[in-house]
């Protein structure tokens, strides 16, 4: 899990919208402090640890986005690609576009580039540009992108030509909110990071205040440099995949992950891929197997929190700051399957008994 956040002033940003912008920069970090970065019109900066360490050490960081008209941001909580090296982290730079993205796209193996970025979130990039190419049309080479990748996203993209901004994501969240007195548009992964730009005296009953909205998924919003939005409709998206590093038997033959989870599976448990990925796409689960580790990504909070109490009880720990869940072996995935099938059994008992009684009733009436 990463956070996104951003502002886009209608007219140049002022150092007071910048300085709390900062704060509420600071407040992402809740969602990743392994590296951190931004863009505005005059600068692409990125490095490796928390936005909160950078200004132990340097003070401020707003001062650098003086007289900017936008600064978009990004806070990394690491999948793949390390960390330290830099060129890993984001924000991701193509010759036309800029992006940020929260999420994890499970078949970014599949598709190849030319760049030595190991970070899953660069193919993102990487496909919009080659789509861009073919005809100039950024929205058309946004939905031809996302038939071509599967996983979570939710991301920012800068036109660096217009500064055109576009919003679009799958399954993990943005929400957006205008500032009329500021004449500012603020956007976040989570309502809370927002709070930086609300006044103290309306904190109380800050829920109720909040003017805001969550941008829809599979949509794309495309915010100009005047302050307009556009709505571009929707996008399509592939299926769930499954990802990781490639695996080598003793005769040398390479075979997919999901071709190796397979054998492993049907020799030691007596299980099929697809009796597995039943119960996991039920609730949006990814498996990613990587380095020999296997780990189950909850793709969204929702899914977290339906599965998330059940599992602990039976001595699973998912990370709540990435929504991981990190398995010791192909017996620890067989064991959380067995935990999801029976949580979805309940739920639709649950259902089947309410229809039942909301039957009765009305025949009782």
């Amino acid at each position: 899990m990463c956070g996104i956040c951003g502002i886009i002033g209608i007219n140049k940003l002022t150092d007071e919208d910048l300085k709390i912008f900062q704060q509420m920069l600071v407040s992402c970090e809740s969602r990743g402090t392994d590296a951190f970065g931004y863009y505005t019109e005059k600068e692409l900066f990125k490095i490796k640890g928390s936005v909160s360490d950078y200004l132990k050490k340097h003070k401020t960081l707003y001062k650098k986005w003086s007289n900017s008209k936008f600064v978009l941001a990004h806070t990394r909580a690491t999948t793949t690609g390390d960390a330290k090296v830099n060129i890993n982290n984001h924000p991701f730079e193509t010759k036309n576009f800029v992006l940020g993205h929260n999420g994890i796209i499970s078949n970014h193996d599949e598709i190849k580039h030319d760049t030595t970025i190991e970070t899953d979130s660069y193919v993102i990039i990487h496909l919009i540009q080659k789509e861009y190419e073919i005809d100039g049309n950024i929205v058309e080479a946004i939905k031809r992108t996302t038939k071509q990748i599967s996983g979570s996203y939710a991301c920012w993209l800068v036109d660096k030509q217009t500064g055109d901004i576009y919003l679009f994501r799958h399954s993990n969240p943005i929400e957006i909110r205008y500032i009329p007195d500021r004449k500012a548009v603020i956007f976040a992964s989570e309502l809370n990071m927002m709070v930086p730009f609300i006044e103290k005296e309306t904190l109380f009953g800050f829920w109720k205040s909040l003017s805001w909205a969550t941008i829809a998924e599979d949509n794309i919003y495309e915010i100009t440099t005047k302050g307009e939005l556009f709505d571009w409709g929707k996008f399509e998206t592939k299926q769930f995949g499954y990802y990781g590093v490639s695996y080598t038997k003793t005769n040398k033959q390479r075979i997919t992950d999901e071709e190796c989870l397979s054998d492993r599976l049907w020799e030691d448990e007596g299980l099929t891929f697809e009796q597995i990925k039943t119960n996991l796409d039920y609730y949006g689960i990814q498996i990613c197997l990587r380095d020999g580790r296997l780990y189950l990504y909850f793709a969204s909070d929702e899914c977290y929190e339906s599965v998330q109490e059940e599992l602990q009880q039976e001595g699973f720990t998912i990370s709540p700051r990435t929504k991981i869940l990190t398995l010791s072996d192909i017996s620890d995935l067989v064991t959380v399957c067995d935990l999801i099938e029976h949580i979805k059994d309940d739920a639709e008992e649950d259902e089947r008994c309410y229809n039942e009684s909301f039957g009765v009733f009305n025949n009782v009436r």
